[in-house]
């Protein structure tokens, strides 16, 4: 059995972003973890991707990731 992270098709990069500490706030209450006593690791990474992806899906119309080849 394969041991460590499971690989990804697509390497991440890492970005530093700012955001309003009300809205920070708001998303670690969501994210929070009792028994951690903090958000668990890698869920504000997976609720920004999420959070794009849609963003995209939207802006896009769904097209994000695709070729984009003239018809």
């Amino acid at each position: 059995m394969p041991r460590g992270r499971t690989p990804r098709g697509d390497s991440p990069v890492r970005w530093v972003i700012w955001l309003p500490g009300e809205l920070a706030a708001k998303v670690e209450l969501l994210l929070y973890d009792p028994l951690l006593q903090r958000p668990r690791y890698g869920m504000k990474s997976e609720a920004c991707r999420q959070a794009l992806e849609l963003w995209l899906e939207q802006v896009a119309g769904g097209e994000h990731g695709k070729s984009q080849t003239p018809a």
